[in-house]
């Protein structure tokens, strides 16, 4: 469904991926794990066009997306789950999932459409007139991926959704990341705790200075000792 094929990347002058080839089959959820600077997030980055590849070749669906606009990404069905959530406080729940529809012009937030969301995420159907900057931590992050899920996306690219949440939310993060897979859609999952993360997730890559240093089945990875030392604590 995804291919990379010899990305490279970065900030300016400041190289961070080189050379990075990975792929993603439909219905996969595949984890990349990796020290702090890494180059995972620039990885998703680069997917969703929010940063220009310097070379290398990105494909969705067989077709080349490299130089496709950030908003072209979107409405080929790549939802991206940001570091941070990237909600918009000033507005409500509700208005935060409308604005997610402009990304597929053939999606409206018709009643069924909206039933389904708060069906999946009966929290935000609670708190549907609030104000997304007084909820909660984990409560905005269960918005930034309804969000996605609004959008009617095939493949969500998330980034550190676990991240600044108690164990519980973290675990409610992870079985919404669980059912949406169930629900067909194919999931390119960055996240720091690695061990979640490889226990729901098909395969997983290791990022390494910006370069691949592993890969494998994510019961592999998490039974390599090498790799559980290095990554897995």
């Amino acid at each position: 469904m995804l291919v990379i094929e010899n990305l490279h990347a970065g900030y300016g002058p400041i190289a961070v991926l080189h050379g990075v080839s990975l792929h993603v089959d439909e219905g996969e959820i595949v984890t990349l794990i990796g020290a702090n600077g890494a180059g995972k997030s620039t990885t998703l980055r680069t997917i969703s066009r929010l940063i220009p590849a310097a070379s290398g070749t990105i494909l969705y669906k067989n077709e080349n997306i490299t130089r496709c606009k950030a908003h072209e990404i979107a409405r080929r069905g790549i939802a991206h789950v940001p570091e941070g959530r990237g909600i918009f406080g000033n507005l409500t729940v509700i208005e935060n999932l409308l604005l997610a529809t402009f990304a597929n012009r053939t999606r409206s937030m018709t009643s069924p459409v909206i039933n389904e969301l708060f069906d999946m995420f009966p929290l935000l159907g609670d708190r549907r007139r609030q104000l997304a900057s007084t909820l909660s931590g984990g409560e905005q992050q269960i918005l930034a991926i309804a969000r996605a899920f609004a959008a009617d996306a095939d493949f969500f690219i998330m980034d550190e959704p676990s991240m600044g949440l108690s164990p519980i939310l973290v675990k409610n993060v992870f079985s919404i990341i669980a059912d949406i897979n169930r629900r067909g859609k194919t999931i390119l999952l960055v996240e720091q705790n690695a061990i979640m993360a490889l226990k729901y997730s098909n395969r997983a890559y290791v990022l390494e200075n910006g370069r691949i240093a592993a890969e494998g089945r994510s019961e592999d990875i998490t039974a390599n000792e090498e790799l559980k030392k290095a990554y897995l604590g």
